[in-house]
């Protein structure tokens, strides 16, 4: 995970800090470094770790685009969600149902009221209970829709409330991803910033799935259609 906007460049991900020792080989699986570009100082720091390891492998293409500073080009692989099926994660997953009723999941990394909003009146058109997981704590409380929000979540009551819904709604690459190896009618939504995130769209449209990714909470008629 070379992704600084969430490990604050520590140096233990570059495999480089005291405790490693530098004559034994540095290989990567998917290695992520997020969906934007790095500045210049972000992408020489990269540069110089990249140049330790014996292979390296990525998520996203995004790489690829650096392949002369790194002398050699990177080997794009699946994030390892995907190493897995569903079956495989039903394995792990919470059995029972924590939900009594057919519900609509919204799973978002941060607040987004064009998303609630969406989801409240996807909701409403489909009959289903709505049940928002979120990892924040911020700005839910005052928020007319509270009753509905769980935060946070052990990992098998994750892969559970994505097992058991009816439909996703969601702005998350693992959001997507699940909802994909769940078979589940879903839509992703724009961030905060007012777009799709960029590697969800990317993986949507490797498989040819980029109906999904909504740009406009009008057009999630699919859902209904699914």
């Amino acid at each position: 995970m070379w992704n600084s906007g969430i490990t604050r460049q520590q140096s233990s991900y570059f495999l480089t800090t005291w405790f490693y020792r530098p004559d034994l080989n540095r290989y990567s699986y998917a290695l992520s470094v997020g969906d934007k570009k790095p500045t210049s100082e972000r992408e020489n720091v990269l540069v110089k770790a990249a140049r330790k390891f014996q292979n390296l492998s990525v998520r996203e293409d995004l790489f690829m685009n650096m392949t002369d500073c790194y002398g050699r080009a990177p080997v794009v692989d699946p994030d390892p969600t995907f190493l897995l099926a569903a079956n495989d994660f039903n394995a792990i997953a919470y059995p029972k149902k924590m939900i009594d009723k057919p519900y609509l999941l919204v799973y978002s990394l941060m607040y987004n009221e064009q998303t609630w909003a969406a989801a409240r009146e996807m909701a409403r058109r489909m009959n289903l209970k709505l049940v928002i997981l979120q990892c924040y704590q911020y700005g839910w409380w005052g928020h007319p829709d509270r009753k509905d929000v769980y935060l946070a979540s052990s990992p098998d009551r994750f892969l559970a409330y994505f097992r058991d819904a009816s439909a996703v709604i969601t702005s998350s690459f693992h959001g997507t991803a699940f909802s994909l190896i769940y078979g589940k009618p879903f839509a992703v939504l724009p961030n905060h910033d007012g777009k799709v995130p960029a590697r969800s769209a990317l993986l949507l449209k490797k498989l040819n799935e980029s109906f999904h990714a909504v740009d406009c909470p009008d057009r999630m008629d699919l859902m209904e259609e699914a």
